[in-house]
């Protein structure tokens, strides 16, 4: 007897062989900091339980940050307040 596996757990059972999504000298934007300058991610730290990546900010800087933080496109800030003009 043949079972088809649904996409949506295909797609989770992937996610979970892999859960990496960045790789070593991609460019990406960081929630809650400035979206108007991306970081690099110099590499993927195994140490954690979860995905974490060491990414290098335009001045040196070096953070380890968690890939629930991460984005390749910039992420909006919805609950910045408006301008008073």
């Amino acid at each position: 007897m043949f079972v088809e596996i649904p996409k949506r757990s295909k797609k989770l059972q992937e996610r979970r062989e892999q859960p990496y999504r960045f790789n070593a000298g991609q460019y990406v934007y960081v929630y809650g900091w400035n979206q108007d300058f991306s970081v690099k991610v110099i590499q993927r730290v195994k140490s954690y339980m979860w995905p974490v990546y060491e990414i290098e900010e335009m001045n040196g800087d070096r953070w380890n940050v968690s890939q629930l933080l991460l984005s390749t496109k910039p992420i909006q800030n919805r609950y910045e307040e408006p301008a008073n003009d």
